[in-house]
């Protein structure tokens, strides 16, 4: 997360910001596709806030690639 506090300096209060480890590379699951870990952050962040959401997906590197994946 400290990674991430620039960005949070940044936003108003009532904006939250939650942040993933990358899924597959840490805990050597099965499924390390980018598609694999896209279900499984959608999954944990829907745990957190319940859909209709809204929703605002950010990262950098291939966590970018990865939101791309969740928004599709």
């Amino acid at each position: 997360m400290v990674h991430y506090r620039p960005l949070l300096a940044c936003l108003p209060a009532e904006q939250p910001l939650f942040a993933f480890e990358a899924a597959g590379l840490v805990d050597g699951s099965p499924d390390a596709s980018l598609q694999g870990m896209a279900r499984r952050y959608i999954d944990a962040m829907r745990q957190v806030q319940p859909p209709p959401g809204p929703y605002t997906l950010g990262g950098w590197s291939s966590g970018g690639l990865i939101c791309f994946e969740m928004a599709k």
